[in-house]
């Protein structure tokens, strides 16, 4: 099967994101919960290389060592397995724990912006109380650096999302570098959930494990207030689209 992914240019009608109106959906916590009631979540961090400085100091040491009153954290790291065979080790082990109430992935070359707290970053992705909610980042592609969500525009073709109404809107497919799924979505879509036969081509096991939870009903949304920069080798590609150096 082939999968094509367009530049916005290359058609002139594409399906647009639909707008869910946040106010309507998102819980509002004026106060902490109580600690039975809180949600419990999985940070998972797949990870096959080195640590990137800024990654450590921004993302990875305020996950593990601030607390938040708003959810319980458990951090779960693989280090040196396949990308798709640890996303799907780490939803395996979600499961076994009936604790857990939502898997959180974060991945070893994201860092947020906004907020620049990741646990507010978490928060702000849990109170959409959606089944499946990313936020934005940009993902190098053939057609550059576009965000990693997107719209099927027919005949197995996508296209990045570049536009759209409001703060929270529906996309077809999106990347799993910043990306929270509640926990009966991995308890009614069968496994493997994530599958990359093919590493050196699309689609990736991120895009798969969307596709295939649209099969089982499960809508996948974007919350535009969670933006993320990405590491690319020495290089970090901005959420606004621009190149800056790392940080050493």
């Amino acid at each position: 099967m082939a999968w094509n992914f367009l530049d916005l240019s290359e058609i002139r009608q594409s399906r647009q994101p639909q707008q869910m109106q946040q106010s309507q959906q998102t819980q509002q916590f004026t106060h902490p919960p109580e600690p039975s009631k809180r949600p419990v979540v999985c940070i998972c961090i797949p990870h096959t290389g080195s640590w990137n400085a800024e990654w450590v100091e921004k993302t990875y040491t305020p996950l593990k060592c601030i607390p938040t009153p708003y959810f319980d954290k458990i951090i779960n790291l693989s280090r040196g397995s396949p990308v798709d065979v640890a996303r799907n080790q780490f939803a395996k082990a979600v499961l076994e724990d009936k604790r857990i109430t939502h898997l959180f992935f974060v991945d070893s070359d994201i860092i947020p912006e906004i907020p620049p707290d990741p646990n507010e970053m978490i928060f702000r992705l849990l109170s959409c109380n959606v089944p499946i909610v990313t936020g934005l980042y940009r993902a190098r592609k053939k057609e550059g650096f576009s965000y990693a969500i997107w719209m099927e525009a027919g005949n197995e073709q996508f296209v990045p999302v570049e536009q759209w109404t409001g703060n929270f809107f529906r996309v077809d497919v999106c990347g799993a570098g910043c990306l929270l799924i509640r926990r009966d979505v991995l308890e009614k879509v069968p496994p493997p959930w994530f599958v990359w036969d093919d590493m050196k081509a699309s689609p990736s096991e991120d895009f798969m494990f969307t596709l295939k939870c649209r099969k089982y009903g499960f809508e996948t949304w974007c919350f535009s207030e969670v933006r993320c920069s990405h590491i690319s080798g020495q290089l970090k590609v901005l959420s606004d689209g621009r190149v800056v150096t790392c940080e050493v």
